[in-house]
């Protein structure tokens, strides 16, 4: 399957302001205040670790992030000075084994050519005990999202590239990992002029991956739907799922 170049996007990323949303991890406050090591794998322009490192909660934290553009990666570092930006791709980590309490994975699993391979770096690089979070949007979960009722074609690509919570779960099993917890999180509302930025600025990947005439058809019948709209809540209809597992000592 064709794969999204970020190094064609990474001038207008962070123009979504989707993207800036993102909450505090609760995984990070069981480092208790201990020094710790944490990776985010598939960091982009760094906005996790610019969200997390800029209200001053984790001061012992060493902030690493990897991504294998290096447009992105340039991006994240005028963001967030003080961590640590590798080039590199998630199933050959450049990190010694044992080398991170916690990685992330938010949202890129579905672009790593091997995930098998990458869970395995992933369980090799974190210490005994470790943490391990994936994020991800659940496609079989959202029939309703606005990208895939707009670009029904998107939703036949990610349906195929996606992995399913079960099989998530099923896989990180395999590699050695003990299951911890699942959340599931519908997000059911946003602002019409939000749904049209993102489809305007075209930088998210199902976007991305359709033809130009699918995306230039759906696009129309957006601006048709939701141009007069502003800030007016339509559905979203996307289900966010976080899986947080552990390395385990015997595995």
């Amino acid at each position: 399957m064709t794969k999204v170049d970020y190094s064609d996007i990474a001038s207008r990323y962070d123009n979504n302001p989707i993207r800036n949303d993102i909450p505090d991890d609760p995984i990070l406050k069981l480092s208790a205040g201990l020094p710790w090591r944490v990776l985010d794998l598939g960091c982009g322009t760094g906005s996790y670790i610019e969200s997390q490192s800029k209200s001053g909660k984790h001061q012992n934290i060493e902030w690493h992030g990897i991504d294998p553009s290096a447009a992105m990666l340039t991006r994240a570092r005028t963001k967030v000075s003080r961590a640590h930006f590798h080039l590199g791709k998630a199933e050959t980590l450049p990190f010694e084994e044992g080398f991170f309490d916690y990685v992330t994975s938010r949202f890129s699993l579905h672009h790593f050519d091997d995930p098998r391979a990458a869970l395995r770096d992933v369980h090799r690089v974190l210490k005994n005990n470790g943490h391990f979070k994936i994020v991800n949007i659940a496609p079989e979960q959202s029939p309703n999202w606005w990208i895939f009722r707009y670009f029904p074609k998107a939703r036949e690509i990610d349906m195929k590239r996606f992995w399913t919570v079960d099989q998530m779960k099923s896989e990180a099993s395999h590699t050695g990992f003990d299951h911890e917890s699942t959340s599931m999180t519908l997000r059911e509302k946003i602002p019409a002029h939000l749904v049209l930025n993102e489809a305007r600025n075209r930088e998210t990947s199902e976007l991305l991956l359709i033809d130009d005439d699918a995306y230039k058809d759906g696009l129309e019948r957006l601006e048709i739907d939701l141009n007069s709209l502003g800030d007016k809540l339509i559905d979203w209809g996307l289900m966010i799922t976080e899986l947080h597992f552990k390395k385990n000592f015997d595995k």
